[in-house]
């Protein structure tokens, strides 16, 4: 199929009766299921379950536990919320726990078509949340249970709700109050680091301005907002806890200059393709703007490219930074690509059949692994499922305490066990009085057999994952 094709499809669905709003809506669907049920824990998913369940199973709400283990690196709204759903529902499965992040996606490209509806076309404004919902970085995470989708809508909500306000002359106070509400939450999921992009984007655009006070009152919002997060800080701190923060924020430098300019390179080669296709409409906006040539919405593009710019440049320079850091950009980006559409169509019409021949590429790909891919191979799709659920159903055989050792954790198949899970030290474990199970090292196993005696332990299989760990059952004498 021509790029020409695919354009004159892209004006097709754009101008059928059905409203584009169910066409995106549609789109997010085929791309959320089967795999909300279908894809195996992956990424953070399994620290997010677990500090869910620490709080609906042991009780640990306002300081998080992780099966047994205290984790305050940072504020865990997002769990908190899950262990809400386990306390009354007795579980928590995982396409429940991954609700949050699709319907946060589904949001997103809902703010993205609002926000560029009202200043372009509707091919402009469904072209860009099309961007947001296929870019690489996005397809990553659809059916993940992880906090960054969350944070980044929640992030770019509060851009879109100041610029309604800025865009009219002004926020008032009603709607900076409610710009403070929004950007709490965001800092209660994530902790204070991911604001950067809201108040360090609008700040410089404020600043280029020369809008001096209303950058006073988006100081104050900052204020505000960020207080509910040092708050918690202040609650749950314990000595110690600020070197654990410290090293969470990665405050810390490279093996040498040239590891942390290989990591900053890999970085921007990283992000450039996860902000595909967008970025490809958004870079020759960015030299027009910069030149003048590009004279409607010029504000808007200039705060998108602020908001979404600034803190990415910043990350490059950032040790050991990921690009999942960046995901709060890819809703500027996507915006930005579509103010650029009808610009483009005129005046570098090839540039938008590209971008939208990688869009088709991007969806295509997406639904293939999606619907034919996964639905095929599902068992390729369950290696975790399959021993969390063999070792779930030996303990139920024989009921008794299971623990794990830090060494031997892995959060992502720990998912799969519904029964409680308790994380102890070696030593501890030694001391611990049998009936019981455990999965440890195979070292460690070896030190139980010589502790225990052989006649005593029972090696009931092996995970060979990326760290090898020996599922065991210690009888009594």
């Amino acid at each position: 199929m021509s790029w020409r094709n695919l354009s004159s499809a892209f004006v097709w669905f754009s101008q059928t009766r059905i409203p584009p709003i169910l066409w995106i809506c549609l789109l997010w669907f085929l791309l959320v299921v089967p795999a909300i049920s279908i894809r195996e824990v992956h990424y953070e998913e399994g620290t997010t379950i677990g500090l869910a369940r620490g709080a609906f199973e042991d009780g640990h709400w306002l300081t998080p536990f992780r099966y047994g283990v205290r984790f305050v690196e940072r504020p865990v709204l997002i769990s908190w919320l899950l262990g809400a759903v386990g306390t009354v529902t007795g579980s928590l499965p995982l396409w429940m726990a991954r609700l949050p992040t699709v319907l946060a996606f589904l949001a997103g490209a809902g703010l993205v078509y609002w926000l560029v509806r009202q200043y372009a076309s509707i091919r402009a404004a469904m072209f860009s949340a099309i961007c947001f919902l296929i870019s690489p970085m996005m397809l990553q995470k659809t059916v993940t249970a992880e906090v960054d989708g969350v944070v980044s809508v929640l992030l770019f909500a509060g851009f879109v709700t100041w610029w309604i306000g800025h865009s009219r002359g002004s926020p008032n106070a009603a709607r900076w109050l409610v710009l403070a509400i929004v950007l709490s939450a965001a800092t209660l999921v994530k902790g204070p680091q991911p604001l950067g992009y809201f108040f360090i984007g609008v700040g410089s655009y404020l600043t280029l301005k020369r809008r001096w006070l209303e950058l006073m009152s988006l100081t104050i919002c900052g204020v505000l907002s960020g207080s509910v997060a040092w708050g918690w800080y202040w609650t749950v701190y314990q000595p110690g806890d600020l070197a654990l923060w410290f090293a969470h924020s990665r405050l810390g430098a490279s093996k040498s200059v040239e590891a942390y300019f290989a990591e900053a390179g890999h970085f921007v080669v990283q992000l450039l393709l996860e902000w595909l296709p967008g970025v490809l409409l958004v870079a020759p906006l960015a030299i027009d703007l910069a030149r003048r040539r590009f004279t409607g919405n010029r504000a808007l593009a200039l705060a998108l490219f602020l908001y979404g710019g600034v803190c990415s440049v910043i990350l490059v320079f950032w040790p050991k930074a990921r690009t999942r850091y960046a995901m709060p950009s890819v809703l500027a980006i996507a915006a930005a690509a579509g103010l650029a559409f009808d610009y483009l169509l005129v005046q570098q019409r090839k540039i938008i059949e590209i971008a939208q021949a990688v869009a088709a590429c991007l969806v295509t790909y997406a639904l293939v692994v999606n619907w034919l891919i996964m639905p095929l191979a599902s068992s390729s799709f369950q290696e975790k499922r399959r021993y969390g659920d063999y070792i779930a159903l030996t303990i139920a055989q024989r009921p008794g305490t299971f623990y794990v050792t830090p060494e031997a954790l892995d959060n992502q198949v720990l998912v799969y066990i519904q029964i409680p899970v308790r994380q102890a030290s070696f030593d501890t474990i030694q001391r611990v009085e049998p009936p019981f199970f455990a999965l440890v090292t195979p070292a460690q196993e070896q030190l139980l057999r010589t502790s225990k005696g052989d006649s005593r332990t029972i090696l009931h299989f092996s995970l060979h994952r990326a760290r090898e760990a020996r599922f065991v059952e210690i009888l009594q004498p």
